[in-house]
């Protein structure tokens, strides 16, 4: 029996994924996991992770290992992305997980980031020679990926993602519409930023949008009353449905938000953000639907152990 386990210490959630080698054609995933701690939260005012923060995130991992080796893993892998990329006391960070947890944060940069995260959504994909588009929001940036099965072509990684646009605009609560507008520019302006035309000219099917908020965006969309990875497997949502939503978030404060059918109510402060994000992209690559996985960074990295 070979399972392993891999942890994605995100910037605004720990996420684990247990999975099992089934035979030489592929492997199947035991368990998904997550908990919203909000590594970044306040990041921005002196590029340092909080103490509280940091203590959320060290129980999270420590929860999840435990969990993995009750699970009798062979290997657990743990990555760090752009928050732990970024903060000046990452190393204390990382020494107090490996005292705690017993595991090794490796931190990876963002083009390995990027064929990871491509690779583990691409590992729900029938095969194809065509040039996809994938495109992750997390919670501290966005990486927007072009490549092929078993190729990557292009890459662009944006240091925004869904928590730190909320904090910066404000966009945890009652939303004003100043305030969604500010974002909405200042989004734009960033993927202008970033010379996207050649990846829209060479993408040749509908895009991928892969990450918590816009996995909780489809759940909204299905009113899901427990959040299930398999009922949004590919769903296709519309810019019209986007739009919907970000007027249902940003007219509600947090304690009505919370009580959205299909929203996970730990994602109530950063989902606006994540929206806007998604929003912005669609009309840059000029698509009106998307589809979603709910496949990132810890499955290529399954798929590379079990099928390299």
């Amino acid at each position: 029996m070979h399972r392993i386990a891999v942890i994605d210490v995100g910037s605004n959630s720990v996420l684990m994924t247990i999975a099992e080698k089934k035979d030489l054609n592929g492997w199947k995933v035991l368990l998904d996991v997550a908990s919203i701690t909000m590594l970044i939260d306040g990041f921005y005012k002196n590029s340092t992770l909080s103490d509280e923060a940091m203590q959320k995130t060290l129980d999270a991992i420590f929860k999840f290992t435990g969990i993995a080796r009750g699970k009798s893993v062979e290997k657990i892998i743990a990555l760090g992305t752009m928050g732990l990329r970024s903060a000046k006391n990452s190393d204390y960070f990382i020494a107090a997980v490996r005292e705690k947890c017993g595991v090794e944060i490796k931190i990876i940069d963002s083009s390995d980031e990027a064929w990871l995260t491509f690779t583990g959504v691409v590992s729900d994909i029938k095969s194809s020679s065509k040039n996809l588009l994938v495109i992750d929001i997390g919670g501290g940036s966005t990486e927007i990926i072009l490549g092929q099965k078993e190729k990557l072509i292009s890459s662009v990684s944006i240091g925004y993602g869904s928590l730190n646009i909320s904090e910066i605009f404000k966009l945890s609560d009652i939303v004003e519409d100043d305030m969604l507008l500010n974002a909405a520019e200042f989004i734009h302006t960033m993927l202008k930023g970033h010379n996207l035309q050649f990846i829209i000219n060479k993408c040749e099917t509908m895009p991928i949008f892969t990450g918590g908020s816009i996995c909780n965006i489809a759940s909204v969309a299905l009113g899901l009353k427990t959040f299930d990875s398999n009922k949004i497997r590919n769903y296709i949502l519309s810019i019209d449905e986007l739009n919907r939503q970000i007027e249902l978030f940003r007219s509600v404060g947090l304690s009505e938000r919370r009580r959205i059918e299909g929203l996970d109510p730990q994602r109530t402060t950063s989902i606006i953000g994540g929206a806007s994000i998604a929003k912005e992209i669609m009309k840059e690559i000029e698509v009106d639907k998307i589809i979603i996985s709910s496949r990132g960074l810890r499955h290529g990295v399954i798929e590379e152990y079990f099928m390299k």
